[in-house]
């Protein structure tokens, strides 16, 4: 039941519907109660404010449960707000919430709903390959190493390839001069 008021980890798709009916009839009670049925005829009436809060809560709920369903497919639950403003949003958050699976593994938001953190980050790195099982740390001076080789490099082969044009004797089209022909005085970009 913790699910159905947080905001952080990562539920599936179960929990995720179950919220949802949950929210239906927290929703329902409200409006049932508004109406009232008088002589035959169909009232309706302003809800309490016990009624209201079963509304404020059905809202929360709805929040929680989809920001961590939208954690299990590695979104953020800012994502919620296009989901509920745009036309056929709605459709949408169906699909994505109610329907597609969630990221294998741990993601950004934490283990796989139903796993223990420590259960699955001991899984997944007997997973990787023998050897050295920590990842490789670089410090400053190795990364300005790396970098300064690509460099060298980069410009022994620049240095062999000679920039070719199809008609070196003919200027290009648009060339702008800076000196009259004669190389004396400023033309200010008259072309050439």
């Amino acid at each position: 039941m913790e699910f159905l008021f947080r905001f952080s980890g990562r539920i599936g798709r179960l929990h995720w519907n179950l919220g949802q009916i949950l929210i239906f009839f927290l929703y329902l009670i409200p409006m049932l109660a508004m109406i009232e049925v008088r002589d035959g005829s169909i009232h309706y009436r302003m809800p309490g404010y016990h009624l209201l809060g079963l509304l404020v809560l059905g809202t929360w709920i709805n929040l929680a449960v989809s920001v961590q369903r939208l954690h299990d497919r590695d979104k953020s639950g800012f994502w919620l707000i296009p989901m509920l403003l745009v036309p056929g949003g709605f459709i949408w958050m169906i699909i994505e919430l109610g329907l597609l699976p969630g990221t294998p593994g741990p993601n950004r938001f934490g283990p796989p709903p139903g796993q223990d953190a420590a259960a699955v980050r001991k899984r997944f790195r007997a997973e990787e390959p023998t050897g050295n099982a920590e990842a490789p740390r670089f410090d400053t001076e190795s990364v300005d190493r790396t970098i300064a080789k690509l460099k060298a490099r980069r410009a022994e082969t620049m240095h062999h390839v000679a920039p070719t044009r199809s008609h070196p004797e003919k200027p290009a089209a648009f060339s702008v001069r800076t000196t009259s022909i004669d190389g004396r005085r400023p033309t200010f970009g008259q072309r050439a």
